[in-house]
């Protein structure tokens, strides 16, 4: 019996013969033009002489001549049709690799006999793209394999659709929607071989135009914007685009940004007259800023968007972001949104370890988005409710995971109030550097930011960072310095730390920026019971289902300003107090004991 190759193990053994001269963005393309050779000469598509078993061992040979003829020979070939232009080669790169190492790829080729009936040409090029993904930082795709599946197939509905894709990332949702059977038109700015190549491995049929979708689109027809059956495409993301750079004579855009993520997906939405799935990171799903908001709320109220299927961190290879899959239906309006969020759920993710995920059961995944019902990590919620949220997409504020019905229950029969009822909530300001060469006042006094690693034991210390406050800021500080019985809540960065002002550290304190001061103005819950709240299993539970954030993890001040805090009974006032006592005392006692240890450490050869 053969023994099975590893692909993936293969192509990594071929790329070693182009280190020190290539990097792996330019030697897989090489390694792909053979393998996308090969296969050609096994299948008998080429003329005797340009076979690769034809070609021969030319190791050591004095030229590259013989390589760069057969691929420009190959890239002119008018029977392979449009795929010849897959050969269309780097002569920089076969000149760097030399005769040597272009012969050790040919003869390694044919020495495995991977050029077989049984080989799996679609497998080799999911290995070539996760060879380059892996250590490239120009990605062809950034969406993997089994996710641009489920885009594919969510989008793809009937047989034989004609679905347009586009966007440099987005090789592998073209690829997906080809193998499903359906016309693939794709579009990308970038020049590659890569959608050519996916045709001659994977027996597709991807038609490739190379233009701007945004600035210069190709699929026109009497001076409209050609209609498809589907759209898919990831977009460029945190990417600005200025208005000013290209003309939207399709009225593509009525949104005002220049975010990417909103007006790729606005195009794509142009080109389709049914379904289109995008993925954006989660940032999208809760900004709140002008044109962002603007656009979610148009394609809810639109009655467009069907689905938000929020996939977590380690989907991808190089980076954490998260990113979520948007589905929107034009064929037929939307009375309510499903959304999805199976960053926990066993069902749905497979721990790759490390950090690494990949999404599985895929079918059933569909089988929801097509047929929505309520689960454990799903629920269908009206537009109405969207609005109320502000048109907030992020699934865990309509999904009840374990952790949301926990504190549901707990909070059922307590008597509450939002936070900004008992609390002004004061946003951090930025000073500025100081910079005496503009001729800029500054304050005589001396002033100190606090930053998360000066709050000890959930109390704010003397702060370590000087700062300079402009006299033009004069009366902004004076409201941000921090006074005893202040609770500082950090939103930004490492959410959710809360720390107290005492007398004894009240003074030339401001809040870094990460902060917000809660300063309370109601006798029902004082500056003790909030903090202790704040820090309290429920009260971090509440400020972790109102944090957003790809890459930055945050909490939205209108969220905050909603959070709900219990109101407590007289009884669990005094108990407050005593274990706000008792947890001083302890936390002097271990301070304490730390001074003793840092001293006895360094008594014995002490300098």
């Amino acid at each position: 019996m053969a023994t099975k190759i590893n692909y993936e193990q293969m192509i990594w053994a071929l790329a070693d013969f182009g280190r020190s001269k290539l990097s792996i963005t330019e030697m897989v393309p090489v390694i792909a033009q053979f393998l996308a050779w090969g296969k050609l000469s096994a299948a008998g598509t080429l003329p005797t002489e340009f076979r690769l078993e034809q070609f021969g061992r030319i190791i050591g040979g004095p030229s590259v001549e013989p390589f760069i003829r057969v691929f420009s020979s190959l890239a002119e070939m008018e029977s392979l049709g449009r795929n010849r232009k897959a050969f269309v080669s780097d002569t920089r790169a076969l000149q760097n690799l030399g005769p040597t190492g272009l012969s050790k790829i040919l003869d390694t080729l044919l020495m495995t006999g991977i050029f077989s009936s049984t080989t799996n040409y679609v497998e080799i090029f999911d290995a070539l793209i996760e060879v380059r993904s892996d250590r490239s930082s120009e990605f062809i795709s950034i969406i993997p394999n089994e996710v641009a599946m489920l885009m594919a197939r969510l989008v793809g509905t009937g047989e034989n659709d004609r679905i347009y894709c586009a966007y440099d990332g987005s090789l592998l949702l073209a690829v997906q929607a080809a193998k499903a059977g359906h016309q693939v038109f794709y579009e990308v700015t970038r020049i590659s071989e890569w959608p050519l190549i996916a045709n001659i491995l994977c027996d597709i049929n991807i038609e490739t135009s190379f233009s701007d979708p945004i600035r210069s689109p190709a699929w026109v027809s009497a001076g409209e914007l050609r209609q498809f059956d589907g759209a898919i495409g990831c977009p460029v993301w945190g990417e600005k685009r200025s208005r000013m750079d290209f003309d939207d004579f399709f009225n593509r855009f009525p949104d005002n940004t220049s975010n990417s993520e909103v007006i790729q997906t606005r195009h794509l939405l142009a080109h389709s007259n049914k379904r289109v799935a995008v993925a954006v990171p989660v940032g999208l799903l809760f900004r709140a800023a002008g044109g962002e908001q603007q656009f979610k709320e148009s394609v809810v109220r639109n009655q467009w968007l069907k689905s938000v299927i929020v996939l977590p961190p380690g989907m991808l290879n190089r980076t954490q972001i998260q990113f979520a899959v948007l589905v929107f239906d034009k064929s037929e309006k939307q009375n309510s949104i499903f959304f999805m969020n199976v960053r926990g759920e066993e069902e749905f993710i497979e721990d790759r370890g490390r950090g690494k995920r990949r999404l599985t059961n895929i079918d059933r995944l569909i089988d929801l988005v097509n047929s929505p019902m309520d689960t454990i990590c799903s629920r269908l919620v009206s537009a109405d409710e969207c609005a109320a949220q502000n048109f907030n997409l992020l699934s865990e504020r309509y999904v009840q995971t374990s952790e949301r019905q926990k504190l549901i229950s707990y909070l059922e029969g307590k008597q509450t109030v939002p936070i900004k009822e008992i609390a002004d909530i004061l946003r951090a300001q930025a000073f500025g550097e100081i910079d005496e060469s503009n001729g800029e006042d500054y304050l005589p006094d001396d002033f100190y930011e606090v930053s998360v690693s000066d709050i000890d034991g959930g109390l704010v210390r003397n702060a370590q960072k000087k700062i300079k406050i402009p006299m033009k800021h004069s009366y902004s500080a004076e409201e941000l310095l921090l006074k005893a019985g202040d609770v500082l809540l950090s939103i930004k960065g490492r959410v959710g730390h809360v720390g107290l002002v005492t007398e004894d550290h009240a003074g030339n304190l401001l809040p870094g920026q990460m902060f917000v001061i809660l300063r309370p103005k109601s006798k029902s819950i004082d500056a003790i019971t909030l903090f202790r709240f704040l820090r309290s299993p429920v009260g971090q539970g509440l400020l972790e289902e109102r944090t957003a954030g790809a890459s930055i993890k945050m909490i939205n001040t209108k969220d905050l300003s909603s959070l709900p805090i219990i109101i407590p009974s007289d009884r669990d006032r005094k108990e407050v107090r005593n274990v706000h006592k008792r947890a001083l005392n302890l936390q002097q006692q271990i301070s304490s004991l730390t001074d003793e240890l840092r001293e006895l450490e360094t008594s014995l050869w002490s300098i």
